[in-house]
């Protein structure tokens, strides 16, 4: 008879597309699937570095940053020890949830925390910023998290209903960001972000393999 052996990541990952990442994701006219970390990177990574990097030439970018990160300056070690708590907590889930932690695995959380960073710079403070020189405070925050929101849908081809969560979830650390710490909010993205694909493309959680078994 056949049987179904589960194997764990630690096993027997490599190549198999992760089930709770495809979920995001609507087909592409081919039916195809975003399947691998370089594809995530090339499609949705690049984007983000570049715009990050745009909005730091903008002059007013450097105060902007300033003014977010003056908690961090009164109380550099009290986020140092927060950070170091952040990589523990995510390096003990993944280990917990019986995924493997290898080079690749850290690799997925450093990535995760770089898209944290950039996204968090560009949709909820220099984007918004700038915005505010031609529109009302709170349309400038709408329009920055629909860009946000709709980039997703372009590079990452996610479905519209996550979509339509990641605009919510923009608003909210939006509304975090009110406090005036960009640390926080960057946190909080990176926490949230991890939670929901907590491992990269290539790597599945479970996989079920049919093996031929001997009967009794």
């Amino acid at each position: 008879m056949l049987e179904n052996t589960h194997l764990s990541p630690k096993n027997d990952s490599e190549g198999v597309f992760p089930e709770s990442q495809g979920r995001l994701q609507r087909d592409a006219p081919d039916g195809t699937k975003i399947t691998s970390f370089t594809q995530v990177f090339v499609r949705h990574g690049l984007l983000m570095l570049a715009l990050a990097g745009l909005f730091v030439l903008f002059p007013t970018a450097f105060a902007d940053l300033s003014l977010s990160l003056t908690g961090f300056f009164a109380s550099p070690h009290y986020y140092g020890l927060a950070f170091l708590a952040l990589w523990v907590f995510l390096i003990a889930y993944s280990q917990l949830s019986d995924k493997v932690v290898n080079r690749k695995q850290l690799t997925w959380i450093g990535y995760l925390l770089f898209i944290s960073i950039a996204e968090e710079w560009i949709f909820r403070l220099a984007l918004p910023n700038l915005l505010t020189g031609y529109l009302a405070p709170i349309y400038a925050v709408v329009m920055s998290n629909i860009i946000f929101a709709a980039i997703h849908f372009f590079t990452l081809r996610w479905r519209l209903i996550w979509v339509v969560f990641a605009f919510l979830g923009g608003l909210g650390l939006s509304r975090v960001m009110t406090h005036g710490d960009l640390l926080v909010v960057i946190w909080l993205h990176w926490i949230g972000t991890f939670l929901n694909t907590p491992f990269p493309p290539g790597l599945k959680q479970l996989k079920e393999k049919s093996a031929p078994l001997p009967r009794d």
